[in-house]
């Protein structure tokens, strides 16, 4: 979990089941970035939680720059790496994550009114499937779930415990 700091709301958060293989990393302490790494039989995914609030208090081109440095640098020092991505970017452009890194963005409905402001990017769409849900927590946005799925090992490892 990372709590959002002398502001109200915010903060992103990642659960991984006990039996799974992982550790966490963060990017610079100023944004809301979390990175899990998830190994898995002999796959590694690479799980980021994070929030990018209507008026941040730092520079967007950072916000980006801090994401795609710690993409590059995954892509660069492991083999194959698999990502997931779920993002509340509010009106932030997302373009940058299909045209430079081929991730693909896997919500398709609206999550807050009639704006799609939470998304889940992949380079393994086979892989995950994502729905939008009703919240249970007070908020005006909706929940979204993103599973794996056609992947015996990682949801095998999940389900036994």
């Amino acid at each position: 979990m990372r709590d959002r700091k002398k502001r109200k709301g915010g903060g992103v958060c990642i659960y991984v089941r006990n039996n799974l293989q992982s550790y966490k990393f963060y990017a610079i302490e100023e944004f809301e970035i979390m990175w899990v790494k998830v190994c898995c039989q002999d796959n590694c995914y690479f799980i980021a939680s994070c929030y990018h609030p209507p008026k941040p208090r730092y520079s967007v081109t950072d916000f980006v720059g801090q994401l795609c440095s710690t993409i590059e640098s995954v892509i660069d020092c492991e083999t194959n790496p698999i990502f997931l991505i779920t993002v509340d970017f509010n009106f932030l452009a997302t373009d940058f994550l299909e045209e430079e890194f081929g991730l693909s963005q896997l919500v398709q409905q609206s999550t807050h009114g009639n704006n799609l402001l939470d998304k889940a990017f992949t380079n393994r769409p086979d892989l995950f499937h994502s729905t939008v849900q009703r919240s249970l927590l007070k908020t005006k946005h909706m929940a979204v779930v993103t599973a794996a799925v056609n992947h015996p090992q990682f949801i095998n490892s999940i389900i036994n415990e």
